[in-house]
């Protein structure tokens, strides 16, 4: 049996990574998602409201294993999910139990037996500010897409592979 950073990377035909995992680590003070994935890829995130969430899209083929709406206690994140939102386009989103901002979100490379991983720490926010991002995150994705769809595309690149924006 392969193992399933084997069995991503043999379903990658399109040159894009596949998601393999995801898991967070979450309390009041901050939270952390972690993504693996079967190669680096370019992702963007935005913060979205009603309820207040943090979605985190990624250029992908597509993912393992989906993960469906998952209780994460009383931590910054109430609840998470994995799955595919588009053809090459992977999205984690994570309802809130409260305003939050991305402090930094990165990529690591795969080393030895480890597969790559994407990195997404939240801290605590503001009500008004979280408000703000949101518009403003809205208001790019409009100008972006062209389209009246808030869930259309993330308009925060927050790390890309290159200086492309991804089209996702």
């Amino acid at each position: 049996a392969q193992d399933s950073t084997a069995q991503a990377n043999d379903a990658a035909g399109s040159g894009l990574p596949q998601v393999i995992d995801m898991r967070i680590l979450n309390n009041a003070e901050r939270a952390r998602l972690i993504v693996d994935l079967s190669g680096v890829t370019e992702f963007a995130t935005a913060s979205l409201a009603e309820p207040d969430r943090i979605v985190v899209d990624l250029k992908a083929e597509g993912l393992t294993t989906p993960v469906a709406e998952t209780d994460a206690g009383t931590g910054l994140i109430g609840s998470y999910e994995l799955s595919v939102a588009d053809e090459g386009r992977v999205r984690a989103t994570l309802t809130l139990n409260g305003p939050a901002q991305v402090q930094e979100a990165y990529l690591l490379q795969p080393v030895d037996t480890q597969p790559a991983r994407l990195i997404v720490d939240l801290v605590p926010d503001s009500a008004e500010r979280f408000a703000h991002k949101v518009e403003d995150d809205y208001k790019a994705a409009l100008a972006r897409s062209g389209t009246g769809d808030q869930q259309a595309a993330p308009a925060d690149t927050t790390e890309t592979t290159d200086t492309a924006q991804p089209d996702c």
